[in-house]
């Protein structure tokens, strides 16, 4: 489950937006599915797979108690199967609640009910696997969401990388690599995740930054994940604009013809290098089909 603290502060985002409300009730049925026996509390085969049609169809949004529940639940959907990867479901999570609960309460001005006071924790430790920041823009995203409204599959984390990649835009030296590290790996997840702007800024990353960490597949803590302007970052790149091209992404098709031709276009910079182990069907007539077919879809200029 997503932290009390987390709940609270993405309920109180909402409600702020949504005046009609009942804040009490409302609030009151965001902290019940924790309080029950879980995982039938959430209407599902765990925390991390609520059942929010079944809440709907058994219980109904009538009520603001119950569209607090239903908050809850669609809290967890999101947080578990989007803002997390699968390998951060641990005890560490539950360690960084605990370091993060007084950093989120002092953000959104919480008040803690009394009935789950005894189960928030708070330590002075660092986390290990959630950042601040990037928390933040969870609750923040969360909260401003329609009650029933579900963003496309990959949305939360492709924003994680876009934080990341500005993050890595704006800063110096140092922990630069880190937020190009971190950015590709969110545009990953997100990619994999059928989202077509990560696919495209995926390939960018491989084909501008030369980014490269196949071998260590989703591993963000993997030693040394950078292979700067080679092949196999291209044929990365390659591959994910032709997954964008499926579907029906016209700057894909654009992109896809400046890499065969040899430069690579992206966001108004030409960048020509030439790589001489490019395979044999990377060139001139290929690359200007895929232009052209671009062209027919949208305005792209050369």
């Amino acid at each position: 489950m997503a932290s009390y603290a987390i709940h609270l502060a993405a309920a109180k985002i909402y409600l702020d937006r949504y005046a009609e409300e009942n804040r009490e009730d409302f609030f009151k049925g965001v902290i019940a599915p924790d309080l029950y026996k879980k995982p039938e509390s959430h209407y599902g085969e765990a925390s991390s797979a609520p059942g929010l049609e079944k809440f709907r169809n058994c219980v109904g949004l009538t009520v603001s108690f119950n569209r607090g529940y239903y908050f809850h639940l669609k809290t967890d959907l999101l947080f578990y199967n989007d803002f997390l990867d699968n390998h951060c479901i641990s005890n560490e999570l539950y360690h960084d609640y605990d370091c993060l609960n007084q950093a989120v309460i002092d953000r959104y001005h919480l008040n803690i009910p009394s009935e789950i006071r005894p189960f928030l924790g708070f330590s002075k430790q660092n986390p290990q696997i959630l950042h601040e920041d990037e928390l933040f823009l969870f609750i923040d995203f969360v909260g401003n969401l329609a009650l029933e409204e579900l963003p496309q599959p990959g949305e939360i984390t492709y924003q994680l990388g876009r934080l990341q990649y500005e993050e890595y835009i704006k800063i110096d030296c140092g922990k630069k690599e880190n937020a190009l590290e971190r950015a590709g790996y969110y545009f990953k997840r997100a990619a994999h995740l059928e989202h077509l702007e990560a696919m495209l800024l995926l390939a960018k990353l491989y084909t501008h930054h030369g980014y490269c960490w196949e071998d260590t597949d989703l591993d963000c803590g993997a030693p040394n994940p950078f292979v700067w302007n080679t092949d196999k970052a291209k044929l990365q790149a390659e591959r994910w604009l032709k997954k964008a091209v499926e579907k029906g992404s016209a700057k894909a098709m654009y992109m896809l013809g400046k890499l065969y031709t040899g430069p690579f276009w992206c966001n108004d910079e030409r960048y020509e290098y030439e790589y001489p182990d490019k395979p044999k069907y990377w060139n001139e007539e290929t690359g200007r089909m895929w232009i052209e077919r671009a062209k027919e879809n949208a305005d792209f200029t050369d």
